[in-house]
This record gives C-alpha cells, structure tokens and sequence, in this order.
C-alpha cells in the first residue's frame, strides 16, 4: 500500500506549530542566556568551583568549561601566514552486515584525502578497506551488530588520523569528521578495549608545536556551554532561593553563538568536560571552540574539537581558524572543509560496489567447496518490488 499522502499532510499544521512555539521559547531565553555567559566570564573561578563540586557526585559531567581566554570574547579572522601545511582529512563510512543477504558480511572503507596549503604539489587519496565478519576475541564467525560497526569505523578512522598525522616530516593539520573523542567508547568486557587502549597510546605520542588535529562537527546539537551556565543559575538559586527558578533548558549552543559570532570569527575556547577526560588528559585534554563559517546574510555555526596543545598555542589556534576557514570557502556557500569532502568521496561504499563485492566473495567461497547460499526467502520477495528503491 503507498504511503497515505492525505493523512500525513494533515499533521503537517501541528508539525509546524510544535516548532514555531520551540524556536519562541528558545528566542526568548538567549537574552537570559547571554546574561549568564557574561557573568561566567567576570567570575571564571567561580564556575570551576560550581563544575568541581558537580564533578564529584555526577561522574557522567558533560559540559564546558573556563579555559585561557575570556568567554565572550569573539575572535576575528588572523592575519595570513606563510607556513606551508599538509592537510589531511579522514572519513569513513560502513555497511553493516545484513542477516538475509547470501553470505552476510560487515565493511569499513575509511576514506584519506591530503593537499598542501601551498599548492606545491597534487592532492593525493587512499582508502583502508577491511571485511568484519567475525568476534574479534574468540574467533567465532558473528554477526556484529550495527553499533558495533560504528564503533569500529570510528576506531578505524582515528588511528588512520594518528598515524598519518604522526608519519609526517612536515607541518600537519589532521581533520576528522565529527568529535575528536570517539562517539562511543567500548564497555568494559568488550573486545575493542584492548585496541582502544592501544590508540590511547598512540594519541600520546602526537603533541608537537608543527602538529594539529581536530575534529569537526557540522550543525552542532550540543548544549555544552549552555549546561555550563545552568549550573551556573542553580549554584545561584541555591544560594537565594526566594528568587523565581530559571533554566535554559532546550537551548543549544547554537543558538547563542550565532547570535554573537560574524562570519569568519570564532569563540573563545573552552575545556570540555566528560566522562572520557581521564583518557584525554594533559596535552590531550579536549578543547573547543565554535566557529561561524559562513557569510554575512548565510551564517553557518560549526564546533572545532582540539587538543589542549593546540589550544594552548596561539600560533597554532590562528592557524587552524584561518586554514577552516580557507577550506570551508573552497566550496562555495556550501562551507565545508574541502578535504573532508573528498575524504568522504574516497569512504562512501557505492551500491554497485558493494554487489561485486559480494559477487567476488560468492566466488571464493564457491571455489573453497562450500555450497552455494542464496538471498533469504524475505529478501527475495522484498526484492520483486523492482527497481523502486525503499527506504526501509
């Protein structure tokens, strides 16, 4: 049966008005909001204070914190440099093993695109292809389940980005898509813990003043800075309590910095605090800032993920905010960084790929003796359906 049009038109008033009445709300809290973050920054001991006292009944903290610089500062564009810089960007992207295909099987591609600042010499891209087909502790053939395939294509994408970045003789810039810490972090029993530690590792040998990665991430949802400030008012509530009870709650980041930052600025930087600070300490601990990379009448908010020694070098913060930028604008008014793009260009797995993929596996395991495996009956009938591609 198609899809009922009429019936899913008719939530389409109610759909609207739930966001009309959501972005309202959100617009009326930015004044409060700025209020806050100007008295956090008049008081950026305070705020340690309130955030160690949270720190040590709530082990599950997320949220900013006071770094260096003033917290409502608003950083301009730096002025140009000549230091040439290899750019990496790295991107992967997955196929996750599906139970009714003929012989099921897992993918990471992890997509490498690089380029000079200079110019001096051709880009270059490269992909690190690997099948997941069984339990990486026993051995035993298992189907792993999508999360998992995520996780490893994080894992995958990252020691891509150590490696590289900690192989080259010249001044590196490292992108990844996404948070620099990994999305999901392996449970304790889990078989990725062992090579989660060793990445760890790897990540130590990384800090050097011609060296800088980070992690970019696009739309950003978070409300770090914005559960910064709620502790904030509820330290200051519990201190007067006759006063009216306030909150922030539904505010994104988002929202208040692109009510501060113009086009090529950038805030001030910030400490993130998480459950995954003690892997990330020292001059690994994980910085952000947001960045406005978009034009004036287009802006466009972005968090920039570093490391504590690339924020704690004002050489090597211009730098990355200058190079972003730079990239961003390469494609047009559509900013994204150029070279994340062609990493993901290089990951993406294309469906006629993935079919010879299964063709030649069919193949070897044809010519090793076993028996032919065919499609599940279900597959096969949803596939009667034609060439009408389905979502689901």
């Amino acid at each position: 049966m198609p899809l009922n049009y009429l019936e899913v038109k008719s939530q389409f008033p109610q759909f609207i008005e739930t966001h009309r009445q959501d972005f309202t709300r959100r617009e009326s809290l930015l004044d409060m909001a700025l209020s806050c973050l100007k008295e956090a920054a008049e008081n950026p001991e305070q705020v340690d204070t309130i955030l160690s006292q949270e720190k040590r009944t709530n082990p599950n903290l997320r949220c900013a914190g006071p770094n260096q610089e003033n917290m409502v500062a608003v950083i301009s564009l730096p002025n140009a440099d000549a230091t040439p810089w290899l750019l990496i960007g790295v991107d992967g992207s997955q196929i996750t093993p599906d139970p009714h295909s003929a012989l099921p099987f897992g993918l990471v591609n992890t997509g490498v695109f690089s380029m000079h600042t200079s110019g001096s010499e051709p880009p270059q891209q490269s992909s690190v292809s690997k099948l997941i087909y069984q339990d990486q502790t026993s051995g035993a053939l298992r189907l792993p389940a999508e999360e998992e395939i995520n996780l490893i294509r994080d894992l995958e994408e990252r020691e891509v980005l150590v490696q590289l970045t900690a192989e080259s003789q010249e001044a590196v810039i490292a992108l990844t898509d996404g948070p620099l810490a990994l999305f999901r972090e392996p449970e304790k029993n889990s078989p990725w813990v062992q090579r989660f530690e060793s990445l760890m590792g790897q990540y130590q040998t990384l800090p050097h003043p011609n060296r800088i990665i980070a992690g970019f991430v696009d739309r950003p949802r978070s409300n770090l800075v914005i559960q910064m400030l709620e502790y904030l008012l509820h330290q200051q509530q519990k201190n007067s309590p006759d006063t009216p009870q306030q909150t922030l709650d539904g505010l994104q980041d988002s929202d208040l910095f692109q009510s501060i930052l113009p086009a090529g600025s950038r805030s001030a930087v910030f400490v993130l605090h998480s459950r995954s600070a003690h892997f990330f300490a020292d001059a690994l601990a994980i910085h952000f800032f947001y960045l406005n990379v978009g034009s004036e009448n287009k802006p466009s908010l972005v968090r920039i993920e570093i490391p504590a020694w690339v924020a704690e070098s004002q050489t090597l913060l211009d730098t990355v905010q200058r190079v972003l930028l730079e990239q961003c604008q390469m494609l047009g008014n559509r900013p994204y960084p150029y070279v994340l793009h062609r990493a993901h260009e290089v990951a993406i797995v294309q469906q006629d790929e993935k079919a010879y993929l299964e063709t030649m596996l069919m193949k070897q395991w044809l010519d090793a003796g076993f028996p032919f495996t065919d499609l599940s009956n279900k597959q096969y009938l949803k596939n009667l359906t034609g060439s009408r591609r389905r979502i689901s």
